[in-house]
């Protein structure tokens, strides 16, 4: 119960730090105006004119820039090398089988109960039958899978993206996503949800272990087009993604009470 209260207050706070650097505006604008507003958004984007730490992130981009060319894309490389598919599909499937339990708690808390259930049905098929998940029987058995965040919980009931942010080995993120996946990481590690097999979630050597599984997944290394804007065409990119991803979203929701 002290856990849950926890993690209770720390969104509460995360919600009110985030509404307060960030409102959004909604008006009804024609076609024409969408438009005119979305280019200049893009135009904005592009030229830095919102990345308000740009200072900062240029140097966390250069940081990152650095650590992929000298050590995360020689190791990525050498274990795609060494390591049999068989072996990497089930670390792959058992970070993914771990992400529906952040799946589901935000699914709760958009009040998507049907979802939910889905959801927890899958994670407990694939943590018993598919051994933590190394298998997806639940796929095979036509279950879906959602994906769901923090941040895409906060953004469900308003509240604003906030300033532009180039996290360390992380990239392109938002001051409510990074908060987002800050409050997911201390919730998950309080609760502690692999405690009955003395697995600690909570370790640098687990986070360690998913952070690599996500930085495989995502497939883009810093630097590794050369091109002289990289660094602004990330931010215009990832903007885009986010919208997309709220998007399909607000699509596969089915009931939201």
């Amino acid at each position: 119960m002290k856990k849950l209260f926890k993690i209770t207050l720390l969104v509460l706070i995360s919600s009110f730090m985030i509404s307060c650097s960030s409102v959004d505006k909604k008006v009804k604008v024609s076609n024409q105006e969408y438009i005119e507003l979305q280019v200049e958004e893009d135009k904005n984007i592009l030229f830095g004119k919102t990345d308000y730490l740009s200072p900062l992130n240029r140097r966390f981009y250069a940081f990152n820039r650095f650590a992929d060319r000298t050590i995360i894309y020689p190791v990525m490389t050498t274990y795609d090398y060494y390591v049999p598919n068989f072996v990497q599909d089930r670390l792959k499937n058992f970070v993914s089988n771990f992400g529906d339990i952040r799946n589901t708690a935000n699914l709760l808390l958009q009040f998507r109960i049907l979802e939910a259930v889905e959801s927890t049905f899958r994670f407990a098929i694939n943590s018993t039958i598919g051994l933590l998940g190394m298998f997806d029987v639940a796929s095979e058995m036509g279950i879906k899978k959602y994906q769901e965040s923090l941040g895409n919980t906060l953004a469900y009931y308003g509240v604003g993206e906030g300033f532009y942010i180039m996290a360390p080995l992380i990239g392109p993120t938002t001051l409510r996503d990074s908060i987002g996946l800050g409050a997911e990481g201390y919730g998950l590690a309080e609760l502690d949800p692999y405690d009955v097999i003395n697995i600690d979630v909570g370790t640098i050597w687990f986070s360690t272990l998913v952070g690599f599984q996500m930085k495989k997944d995502a497939n883009v290394y810093f630097g590794e087009s050369d091109y002289i804007f990289e660094y602004e065409y990330l931010n215009y990119l990832s903007s885009k993604l986010r919208e997309l991803n709220l998007q399909q979203a607000k699509t596969t929701r089915k009931n939201i009470f």
